[in-house]
Formats: structure tokens, C-alpha cells, sequence
């Protein structure tokens, strides 16, 4: 059975290279696109179309390989129909003539910087579409473009309104704007700093405005203060000259009069005051405090010696029953005998009184 073209390929590439580089994916894209872009080429595409396809392309979506394989060989069969060429043939001539080329081929390939998309060279070339010039220095192509893509190619720049000369005048006149800091950007940077000044002022005389009304506040309390304490003092009244200790002779009544306002205006005496007399209250009522708890004390004493009795005469009341089934009968003369006689059973703290409760 004879092999496929893409088996027979396959023994060529082992045959010419390593495994790796075989199997070099990168590589392989680079080298297809290379002999595709040399094939249209050759048939009358410009690089501008290729470029215009390169964008196009790269813009869309990531397509499905198969997918792509499939439309490659179809359009590169309907190119060679449309060109009046034989896939087959061609491609049966170029293996047979790569056979004859290993040694070149591998040395090409040898000199050939790694996975760069370029075969002999390891900086891509830069090529100006308007002058169609090719830069190969980094440096030089940055001179004629310019820093960034939104600049304009030095090939353009004479084509402008003015020229050279326009483009160095208007130049000059931007820089002297700046020397007179007069551009758009100094004027709305001063611009601010002005609105800033004017805030910081209006909340320094916020500022300025609370400080007053607060030392105000503090020294209308002090004036209050300080009334309060002269009106509470021994000295004769500042309205009406009276003695301290002849207030109540004022016309006006105490409290009542201007004094009494001056000692009730002011908080923290009014609450000293108020301290002073509960104070006073607390002395008074303090000796029937101290009588009350002597009392208390001894009536819990009594209490106790109660207790004690009522337990006695508890303990004792067999004996007094056994006493009272010998006399038999109830006399005085008998109560008495019986009296005596628990009395020196008892001792001396046998209350006759209690006998009802023995009983």
C-alpha cells in the first residue's frame, strides 16, 4: 500500500531533524505561515492586504483546528485552481527536491534563533507603509515613528499644515505657555488652590466664632460663679448694704431679692446648699438613730433572757406536776407551800408569775 503524502512528510522531517524539533508546534506555525505569506505573495498579494488580514484575523475569535486545517486545503486547492496549478505535482516535487537539501536545511535551521518567527533574523524589522522604508535598529525605527503607534512617521510630518517649521513654532509657543504657567492644566491647578484657600478660611472663622461664643459661655458661668460666692458670703449685701445676718429685714423679701438671686443663680451652689441642709438634717436626726439602736439592742436582750425562762420552766414542768398531784388539792396556803417549794427546786430565778404558764 503506498503511504500518504502526510506519512511520507512525516519520514522526511525525521529523517532531516530531531524528535523536538519535530514535534516544535511554534515552529511548525511559523514555518506554514512563512511558505503561505511566500505563496500569495508570489501571486501578486501586498504586504498592506497581508497586514489588513493579519488584524482582521487576530480580532475575531480562536477558531477549531480541524475546522481550519479543512478550509486551509480547500482554499489552497481553490488558489492553485484559480492559478491553474496542480497541488499534487508541486507537492510531489517539492519532497523529492527537500530530500536532496538535509544538510542545508539543517544547517539553516541550526542558525536559527528559537522560536522566533523570523528564520534569519532575531529582531523583527520595522517597515513604514507611508515610505514603505525598513527599519531594522530599534533606535532608528523609534526616530521615525515616534514613541507610540498615535504618533506621526517622520515621513509625514513635512506633509503637515506648516511643515517642519509649523510643528517647531507651535512647539515653542506650548513650552512658553508653560514657562508662563498659562496652559489649561497650571490655571485649574491654581484654580483649586484658591478654592481650597477660601475653604480653609471659612472653616478657620467657624473656628474662630466657637472659640468666642465658648470663652463667652465660660465667662458668664464665672460671673455666675463668682455673684453666687459674694452673695453667700459675710459681707453686707452689694444692692442694699444690709448685714449677712440681717438679710431677712430686706424689702425685698429673702429670698426674693437680688442677693437670693445671685446664690440661686449658680448650680453648684444651689446644690451645696442643698448638701449643707441635708447635712444638718443627718446631725439632728442622728442621737434618736443612736437611742433607737441602744433600744433595739436591748430588747433583743430581753428577748433572749425570755427564751431562756420559758425553756426552763419548760424542762421544769414534770417536777411541778408530780409537786401539785401531792398536795392533791388548789389553796392559797397549798399555792404558796407549792411556790416555796419550786422556788427551791428552781432557785432565785423562779417568777412566781409564771406558774400559769407551768400550768
Amino acid at each position: 500500500m503506498t503511504a500518504t503524502y502526510q506519512n511520507r512528510v512525516r519520514e522526511w522531517m525525521r529523517a532531516c531533524f530531531s524528535m523536538e524539533v519535530c514535534r516544535d508546534r511554534v515552529e511548525r506555525n511559523h514555518r506554514f505561515l512563512e511558505e503561505a505569506l511566500e505563496l500569495v505573495q508570489s501571486l501578486g498579494c501586498t504586504a498592506s492586504e497581508a497586514y489588513q488580514l493579519v488584524y482582521y484575523v487576530f480580532d475575531r475569535p480562536v477558531g477549531e483546528p480541524m475546522q481550519e486545517l479543512g478550509g486551509t486545503l480547500v482554499t489552497l486547492h481553490a488558489l492553485a485552481s484559480a492559478n491553474d496549478m496542480d497541488v499534487d505535482a508541486a507537492g510531489e516535487t517539492e519532497l523529492a527536491r527537500v530530500w536532496t537539501k538535509i544538510e542545508a536545511i539543517r544547517a539553516k535551521q541550526a542558525q536559527k534563533p528559537k522560536h522566533s518567527p523570523l528564520p534569519g533574523l532575531s529582531v523583527m524589522p520595522w517597515r513604514c507603509f507611508h515610505c514603505d522604508e525598513v527599519f531594522t535598529d530599534e533606535a532608528a525605527a523609534r526616530e521615525h515613528f515616534g514613541i507610540s503607534e498615535m504618533e506621526i512617521p517622520g515621513c509625514k510630518l513635512n506633509a503637515l499644515e506648516g511643515g517642519l517649521l509649523g510643528i517647531v513654532r507651535r512647539q515653542e509657543e506650548q513650552l512658553e505657555q508653560y514657562h508662563r504657567e498659562d496652559t489649561a492644566s497650571y490655571r485649574e491647578f491654581y484654580a483649586l488652590g484658591a478654592d481650597h484657600y477660601r475653604a480653609l478660611r471659612s472653616e478657620e472663622e467657624k473656628g474662630y466664632a466657637r472659640g468666642l461664643k465658648d470663652a463667652r459661655q465660660e465667662t458668664e458661668a464665672e460671673n455666675v460663679r463668682l455673684r453666687a460666692a459674694l452673695a453667700r458670703s459675710k459681707d453686707p449685701c452689694v444692692y442694699c448694704s444690709l448685714p449677712a445676718e440681717e438679710l431677712f429685714k430686706c424689702n425685698s423679701g429673702f429670698p426674693g431679692c437680688s442677693r437670693a438671686d445671685d446664690v440661686m443663680g449658680c448650680p453648684e451652689l444651689g446644690a451645696m446648699l442643698r448638701a449643707e441642709e441635708a447635712e444638718t438634717e443627718v446631725k439632728r436626726l442622728t442621737p434618736y438613730v443612736d437611742a433607737f439602736r441602744r433600744e433595739e439592742d436591748r430588747a433583743d436582750k430581753l428577748g433572749r433572757d425570755l427564751d431562756d425562762l420559758r425553756s426552763t420552766l419548760k424542762n421544769a414542768k414534770p417536777a411541778i406536776k408530780a409537786l401539785q398531784e401531792w398536795f392533791g388539792f388548789q389553796s392559797a396556803d397549798n399555792t404558796n407551800t407549792l411556790y416555796n417549794a419550786a422556788g427551791k427546786l428552781f432557785g432565785s430565778t423562779f417568777d412566781p408569775t409564771e406558774y400559769d404558764d407551768v400550768e
